[in-house]
């Protein structure tokens, strides 16, 4: 996941992290990684939510569990000046341009660590023991997906083959001011995938919105459990400053 100061000092950071953490088994922790992307431009805020990390979730640190990472400023593309579309006013224009890159570096940085990536935002709420359920939908669905949703709504929880992080990180890199996030990713869906157009969700929305508060549970069926049941584009080079190594 990528993360951002937030105005008002509002974070949800630490919540999302906490409860990845607790709500993934000893067995699973020792199969998978969280990589946390510090995306702020500025050093003072990048500092602070560093030191932040390292106090709270230094355990899993050294364990190498968590990872933290950090951009150099040239790996961005200029995000001044970005051409006008869908009336968006400037601001809107730099957050989901800079989202756009802020994603692709990180999938970049994640390609080679395992077999499929998973894309948080870093305002999510997981249900309990969510990593076997994510497991078995994604062994339902095989091979016949580019993005397989994990949350019902919008851009918080998406699962990729880490094979394709390659050309989705190129892709949203060499298109990064042209539209929001979600729709260049219809886009390669389209280009990639043209016959198998279909979204495809699991029994039970595994992610949620802290943003919202909206429950996990209604999101179902009043019935049911929680789970109860090419592109030839080279992107630029990843070099990222890895706060603490894997």
């Amino acid at each position: 996941m990528s993360t951002i100061s937030r105005p008002a000092k509002a974070s949800y950071l630490l919540q999302t992290i906490h409860g990845l953490i607790n709500n993934t088994s000893d067995r699973d922790k020792n199969n998978s990684y969280i990589v946390i992307f510090i995306a702020d431009l500025d050093e003072a805020p990048k500092s602070i939510k560093a030191e932040e990390m390292t106090r709270t979730f230094g355990k899993y640190i050294d364990q190498g569990f968590i990872t933290v990472i950090e951009a150099y400023p040239e790996y961005y593309p200029s995000l001044t000046n970005i051409k006008k579309r869908f009336g968006d006013p400037d601001s809107r224009r730099f957050w989901r341009s800079k989202q756009n890159v802020d994603t692709s570096f990180v999938m970049c940085y994640c390609k080679d660590l395992s077999q499929y990536y998973l894309h948080l935002e870093d305002d999510v709420r997981s249900s309990p023991s969510f990593v076997p359920k994510l497991q078995e939908f994604i062994t339902r669905e095989r091979d016949t997906f580019l993005v397989l949703h994990v949350a019902v709504k919008g851009n918080v929880a998406k699962a990729y083959h880490s094979r394709d992080l390659e050309n989705a990180a190129s892709f949203l890199f060499l298109m990064y001011d042209e539209m929001p996030i979600d729709w260049l990713m219809e886009h390669l869906q389209k280009i990639k995938l043209p016959t198998r157009m279909e979204k495809k969700f699991p029994m039970a929305s595994l992610f949620s919105t802290l943003v919202s508060r909206l429950p996990l549970r209604l999101m179902l069926p009043e019935t049911t459990d929680l789970w109860s049941q090419s592109l030839t584009y080279t992107i630029k080079n990843t070099r990222a400053s890895t706060l603490w190594p894997l």
